[in-house]
């Protein structure tokens, strides 16, 4: 036996019980991606198999695109009818992502469709718990239990949560190392780019153009890669799906639960579409102006892309909970500068607000999704954006406490990776 191993210290019996703690839910969530692959393979019956989720959308979608006719995806009606075709959704599904991820969609249909689960969902699943992992240190526990109901989600829906988390995981990981290599994820978000506004303003802010320059190279890049593989035509068809999809929004078309933006919340609550898009606006400029601010006081780097990530949350109205994937690793980010910061009472008040923001939507559609009457319609009716509430106090929350100084004796550990 090595010095290095008889002399390193035995870890405790709380550290041994936070340790199980966290490889039991990161095994019950890779059993729930093998259940769910066995469901879409038809290995579990045809009842299961015939459930119309997020991925039959994202899969149908990719055999559109094998077959030349992606541009109807980009049609509600169109898209609803296919939907309705194979199986149908409870709620009809409208299809408005950027023609780069039509790409991943069209790889992904290549494959038999328990297997393209799979291939979708495994490694960026384990891609985002290797990022939060390393971010999170010895916080690992607090930030995975927090974001798990996110991550079921993610994995239940078949949706792209663990892959936008992992690209901003990825990103914090280059960020935090001076690497400008940082461009690589931040460049693929592409496929979501609502969700990287904040991440976009705090590398412009930091001055970090060979990171813009790689990003602005990856999307152009992928952008002519999918104007190879399906034509000019793809991008007019993608602007109006995009259209369709926010007149829907404003409709109300959408589950306002499930939703965690400021917008939503208030559109839950009965106000009217001009005074919620409104409010919704400000908070969006006031949230890139505290990541500007959080460069202008020469806040930590990792403070400055904690308050990032938590920040790229609250500037689009539609974030879905699977979204909120990303919300772990801000959490990774913020949490041992916090809670150096933080009374015990505020520690907790914080964890409550975020168990709320991620947990709301798991928790209503275990509530009434089981009953007698599960469609989301009738969840809808009775529900709000209660976390479009809490994630915006969480975010004020954190930004007052890491506004104080540290003291002498809270030294703040950022256990093995190095900060620049």
């Amino acid at each position: 036996m090595s010095d290095t191993a008889r002399n390193s210290p035995r870890p405790s019996r709380r550290e041994t019980l936070q340790s199980a703690i966290a490889a039991a839910l990161q095994v019950m969530l890779l059993l729930a991606i093998l259940w769910r692959a066995a469901c879409f393979a038809g290995l579990l019956g045809p009842h299961l198999s015939n459930i119309f989720v997020d991925f039959n959308a994202i899969y149908l979608a990719g055999r559109m695109a094998l077959h030349g006719t992606l541009i109807a995806a980009y049609d509600t009606h169109t898209m609803y009818a296919a939907e309705a075709a194979v199986g149908g959704a409870a709620t009809p599904m409208s299809w408005a992502y950027p023609p780069q991820f039509d790409l991943i969609a069209a790889t992904l249909a290549l494959l038999p469709r328990g297997l393209a689960y799979l291939a979708f969902m495994l490694p960026a699943f384990l891609a985002y718990m290797f990022a939060l992992h390393r971010l999170a240190g010895d916080r690992f526990l607090e930030a995975f239990a927090i974001v798990f109901p996110a991550l079921l989600v993610t994995i239940m829906t078949g949706q792209n949560g663990t892959m936008t988390g992992a690209f901003v995981g990825l990103f914090a990981l280059a960020t935090l190392q001076g690497r400008s290599l940082a461009g690589i994820p931040l460049g693929l978000m592409v496929i979501k780019p609502h969700l990287a506004v904040g991440l976009t303003v705090l590398t412009v802010a930091r001055c970090r153009w060979s990171v813009i320059a790689i990003a602005a190279a990856v999307t152009l890049g992928s952008g002519v890669l999918a104007t190879l593989a399906f034509g000019t035509g793809v991008w007019p068809a993608f602007l109006s799906g995009a259209r369709q999809s926010g007149a829907l929004l404003t409709e109300g078309a959408y589950l306002m639960f499930r939703l965690t933006s400021v917008y939503a919340a208030i559109r839950s609550f009965g106000a009217p579409l001009g005074l919620a898009m409104t409010v919704q606006i400000v908070t969006a400029g006031l949230s890139m102006g505290l990541v500007a601010y959080t460069v202008w006081c020469r806040w930590s780097a990792r403070l400055q892309l904690g308050m990032a990530v938590l920040c790229t949350l609250s500037i689009s109205p539609y974030i879905y909970d699977y979204d909120m994937a990303i919300f772990g690793i801000a959490l990774a980010l913020i949490l041992p500068d916090l809670l150096a910061r933080a009374s015990r009472l505020e520690h907790t008040a914080f964890i409550a607000l975020a168990a709320v923001s991620t947990g709301w939507s798991a928790a209503l559609t275990v509530l009434y999704g089981q009953g007698t009457d599960p469609s989301p319609q009738a969840i809808a009716v009775h529900s709000a954006s209660v976390a479009g509430v809490t994630y915006l106090a969480l975010i004020a929350f954190a930004a007052v406490v890491l506004r104080r100084p540290l003291g002498a004796k809270d030294a703040v550990r950022h256990q093995g990776l190095a900060v620049i």
